[in-house]
């Protein structure tokens, strides 16, 4: 995260601003969810080398029965993955 800087004051105001570097609408061009899961395990081992608080976004429609992929599986592999990182 990051404070926000005014340009038009030229200074740091205390907005902070977290980044969003994904969320699963990203992927829905990409039919292997082995890759979605993989591109995922990447960003994450970035925030993680970095000490970076990782902020995702996931659709509720996404978790539905009619979502494209199996969401559900992605998400709770990717959960899984952090918490194997953070132990």
């Amino acid at each position: 995260s990051f404070l926000f800087f005014d340009l038009r004051a030229n200074q740091t105001t205390p907005l902070r601003i977290f980044p969003l570097p994904f969320m699963e609408n990203a992927f829905d061009n990409i039919d292997n969810q082995d890759i979605i899961i993989s591109r995922i395990k990447n960003i994450i081992d970035e925030y993680y080398q970095y000490n970076g608080q990782l902020v995702s976004l996931f659709h509720n429609q996404s978790f539905g029965k009619y979502a494209s992929k199996d969401w559900r599986y992605i998400y709770e592999t990717i959960l899984a993955y952090i918490d194997e990182l953070c132990s």
